[in-house]
């Protein structure tokens, strides 16, 4: 009867320990759980100051870009020819266009272009997985920026040729540069 009862007290003494242990480590947990959450929010709020959108606004909801196309959208802004006047404008837009360009390599909504959009223009952007019927998913890649030639001081036009890596299906836009009075570059089609 005697080590009945004292291997009952051992074992309510393990299970308070247990316990014990079991509630500091959840609550290690809880404290790790709130930085990360911190972090997450940081960076989301870092993320979106840097992409230019507003978690509060459908419009401007990020688009995922993998590296394989934004990697084909840099290697293409890199390669384009472009002469003269033309060169120190496109130089000057290419990072708006890069941004641009990869984003419509791999939207499926026009709204989320909207905000790339001269307003003068017709406020559209088109995009090219709504006219290629075999890809399935996923970004398109870019295979060249050519055909850049000054249209004004502060415009020009340059033409994009988006391929589907799936089905190898290609689209062209004719895209206008046109820098605005603030010094942003905004696109008409």
């Amino acid at each position: 009867m005697k080590t009945h009862l004292s291997s009952r007290s051992a074992f309510q003494r393990f299970s308070v320990s247990a316990f014990a242990c079991l509630t500091l480590s959840l609550t290690a947990c809880q404290g790790v759980n709130d930085v990360l959450a911190g972090v997450n929010n940081t960076l989301g709020a870092v993320n979106s100051a840097l992409g230019g959108s507003s978690s509060s606004s459908s419009d401007s909801s990020a688009v995922y870009v993998d590296s394989k196309t934004q990697a084909s959208v840099v290697s293409a802004a890199n390669k384009a020819a472009a002469n003269g006047d033309v060169r120190k404008m496109f130089n000057e837009a290419k990072p708006a266009i890069e941004k641009m360009v990869a984003t419509t390599a791999c939207t499926d909504n026009a709204s989320q272009l909207k905000r790339f959009a001269d307003p003068d223009g017709t406020g559209y952007l088109p995009y090219p997985i709504q006219h290629m019927m075999y890809h399935k998913s996923g970004c398109t890649n870019v295979l060249r920026i050519n055909n850049v030639k000054r249209i004004t001081s502060n415009a020009f036009y340059f033409t994009v040729y988006y391929i589907s890596p799936q089905s190898e299906e290609t689209k062209t836009y004719l895209y206008r540069a046109i820098k605005q009075p603030e010094g942003e570059w905004l696109f008409q089609y």
